[in-house]
């Protein structure tokens, strides 16, 4: 595969029409998780490659790390590859249509809902509201990977007692201002 045979992801029309209304903000959003000191290679990595596929530049460049390996329990990794064979489709893969129809939903569902999430999730105060947040957007969107990301987060929010309830509430208040 040629390292200069790539196409970002916003290229294609599937992804385009669907994100639009959000893409500024995710844009936004890993541009300002990068120019922060992340605690591990494969998070500088997962932002530089959603960065690509949303069609920008990193400010060290365009580079690809060789693969590593692939853990049970590493949701992020399975990303930074789906989004890297994403990015290469046109490079020599050989997918059917059904293969990238599914990988452009995964793709576009890790950049839209899950990125901004898992760099957040580190602040207790706003684990909270970001799980609400999430919920939000889980629900108003109808793609199949968002309605099981859905249903297995709500198994998961136990700690959202009535007493936490309003401080989620006036978290969220105080993001919007």
């Amino acid at each position: 595969i040629s390292l200069n045979n790539f196409k970002p992801g916003i290229d294609e029309p599937a992804v385009a029409n669907i994100l639009p209304d959000i893409l500024d903000d995710i844009k936004n959003f890993v541009t300002t998780q990068l120019q922060m000191r992340q605690q591990r290679d494969d998070y500088q990595e997962l932002l530089e490659i959603a960065l690509i596929f949303l069609g920008g530049i990193p400010t060290g460049g365009l580079k690809f790390r060789k693969q590593r390996a692939i853990h049970r329990a590493r949701f992020m990794s399975w990303l930074i590859y789906a989004l890297k064979i994403y990015i290469f489709r046109d490079a020599g893969f050989q997918m059917t249509d059904f293969e990238v129809c599914g990988l452009t939903d995964f793709c576009v569902f890790g950049v839209s809902a899950y990125i901004k999430s898992w760099f957040i999730s580190p602040l207790p105060t706003a684990a909270p509201a970001n799980d609400l947040r999430l919920i939000k957007l889980l629900a108003s969107s109808r793609k199949p990977a968002s309605l099981c990301a859905l249903k297995k987060i709500c198994g998961q929010l136990w700690y959202l007692s009535e007493e936490l309830v309003s401080p989620a509430f006036f978290i969220q208040m105080l993001m919007l201002f």
